[in-house]
């Protein structure tokens, strides 16, 4: 769920492309978040435009940052810090705290990436769940229409500025995926736990997106 940081590889490799470029960068999540199907590398290969481009350049850097040895021993490490808090399926709430960790780091440190971001999605909103759609042969994606239209209008990402807002932001997800809350004491150490794997994702933050660039 690391939107920023895809955002920012794109903007590394690809300064002016459409809007639709910047917001197919995106849509692999966001199916994941509307569970309304997941984009997979057949349904791009082949087909043409910038929002099939977008999608393309996410699961090309995908595939090397999963496997990137740093994000890999993050990973363990953020596990580490969770193991207090009685978390059912921990390695996934490890994995997708760590790039939420990279998101923060990113708008803490240059808030033009998320302002640059909602930018470029406000000009093509509309056309996301359409174009999508044609991709994945679907008729149409209401859900992913709605999970990219509160993306923008709530300005998902702003959260990440304060750690109470990761820790809330990662029990949401949680219960997107069917994880149950945690009780009041246990989610009040989450906070506490973002602020400790923050000191240790930030430096390795900038080496993580360069080297998922696409060869």
């Amino acid at each position: 769920m690391n939107f920023l940081s895809h955002h920012a590889l794109a903007r590394q490799i690809a300064t002016d492309e459409p809007p639709l470029f910047y917001a197919g960068n995106l849509v692999p999540d966001w199916l994941g978040i509307s569970q309304e199907g997941s984009l997979k590398k057949r349904h791009v290969e082949g087909k043409t435009g910038p929002l099939a481009d977008g999608a393309r350049l996410h699961l090309a850097a995908d595939q090397r940052f999963h496997t990137d040895p740093v994000f890999v021993a993050l990973c363990n490490e953020a596990k580490a810090l969770f193991a207090p808090v009685p978390l059912k399926r921990t390695f996934f709430f490890a994995h997708v705290a760590v790039e939420l960790v990279m998101d923060a780091y990113l708008l803490r440190s240059d808030p033009t990436h998320a302002a640059d971001l909602f930018q470029r999605l406000t000009l093509c909103l509309p056309e996301i769940a359409p174009q999508t759609a044609l991709l994945l042969e679907r008729e149409s994606l209401p859900e992913l229409a709605g999970v990219a239209e509160r993306f923008l209008e709530n300005r998902w990402i702003m959260a990440y500025e304060t750690d109470a807002g990761l820790a809330r932001r990662l029990m949401q997800l949680g219960q997107r995926v069917g994880i149950a809350n945690l009780d009041l004491d246990s989610s009040q150490k989450l906070p506490e736990i973002f602020a400790m794997l923050y000191l240790i994702v930030a430096s390795e933050t900038p080496g993580l997106i360069s080297r998922a660039a696409p060869i």
